[in-house]
Formats: C-alpha cells, structure tokens, sequence
C-alpha cells in the first residue's frame, strides 16, 4: 500500500511482511488481527500507527502474537477484547515456537472487562520488552506474565503505567510474574496504582529485579 492508495485491512498488510519491513495503520477503528510472522535480529517487522496516530483495535480476540519473534508492535488501542485467560494484546507460543525478541510499545490497552482477561499477556516467552504502555480497567491482570511448561527468563518490563484492575478482587494485580518457569524478569520505573490485590506480585517466580 501507499499513503495515497493504502491496503484496506490490517491482514491484507500482515500476508506481505517480510523481515525488516514496516505496516503503518492509518488511525480509525479496527478488528482483532493476529501475527504468526517473524523478523530476525538487526531486521524486526515494525507493526505500527501512522505518524503518531493510534488506530483502535476493538472486540474480538484485540491483538495476538501468535510464536512470534523481533515483532516491534506500538502505537495501538486495544479495547473489549475477550477470551479465555488471554490479554487484549496476547503473546503466546505455538506448537512449534515460542514468542522471542518482541516489543510492546507505546500502546494503550484498557476496558478488556472478559473474565479473566489480562490488558497485555506473555506466555511462554523470553527476551520481550513491554514498555511505555498505558494500562488499566482490564478485568485480571494489568501486564501478566506467566508459564507452566517452558522456562521464561530475561523479559522487561518498564515504564508503563497500569492501574484500576479490580474486577477480579483479590486477583486483580497491576503487573504479575505467576509460576516457577518465570525467572529473571527486569521490572523498573513503572507508576503502578489503585489496583485491587498488589501493585506488583511476582508469585512463584525467582531471581527478578525489581
């Protein structure tokens, strides 16, 4: 697409990514989308509002990362998403990978009020960074991450601010580090606020910074 004769769906852009490449998303409101592309290091797809806009991406399944890696996905509004034990943006594995590399950045993701739905969800991942996001009023967990299976180490979180998850009462934490798989998460320079168990609960998990 161009800025003159753009594509007419954000999945029509993703089908013709290649590593290194860029999908700029001109503001407006938006279905959920998912990503089961990768970049590869020094080359990362960049998926991204336009100059500064922030597209809304609103209902359905909001925004996946589906065993993906060197993803950089920023800018978005991510809202009224719904799905089992998921996040308005959702960062999961495959059968065959594992989320590797990504960025999440500069994003607001808010109002995903579905049982059990985290604001931004990391699972089974390692080496990901979730920065300068805005975070709030999502039903579980506002930045969760969390395995059973797989060792998750080296993940960062910073700079977000993330507040008003109370819906699920006294499981309702702002950020979240739950199971013995999750290790070595650096967590720094978060305002992290009026969430309804604790601000930062790093349950089961070990050696993090914080």
């Amino acid at each position: 697409g161009t800025l003159a004769q753009p594509l007419c769906t954000i999945n029509k852009g993703i089908t013709l990514l290649q590593p290194g490449n860029s999908l700029l998303v001109r503001r407006g409101t938006y279905p959920s989308f998912s990503v089961s592309k990768s970049g590869v290091a020094g080359n990362p797809i960049t998926i991204s509002g336009y100059d500064n806009e922030m597209p809304l991406i609103n209902g359905g399944q909001g925004i996946e990362l589906k065993g993906t890696s060197y993803i950089n996905l920023k800018g978005f509004e991510v809202t009224g998403a719904a799905g089992n034990w998921a996040g308005g943006i959702n960062v999961v594995e495959t059968s065959t990978a594992r989320p590797l590399y990504n960025l999440i950045e500069g994003n607001k993701v808010h109002d995903n009020t579905f049982v059990n739905m985290s604001g931004i969800k990391i699972s089974e991942g390692s080496y990901n960074k979730v920065l300068h996001n805005e975070v709030y009023n999502n039903y579980f967990v506002g930045i969760r991450i969390a395995g059973v299976s797989s060792v998750i180490t080296d993940n960062e979180i910073g700079f977000n601010t993330v507040y008003n998850h109370t819906l699920a009462g006294v499981d309702s934490d702002g950020i979240g580090l739950y199971g013995e798989t999750v290790a070595r998460t650096y967590i720094h320079d978060n305002i992290v606020h009026d969430n309804s168990d604790d601000g930062i609960d790093t349950w089961d998990s070990s050696n993090n910074i914080i």
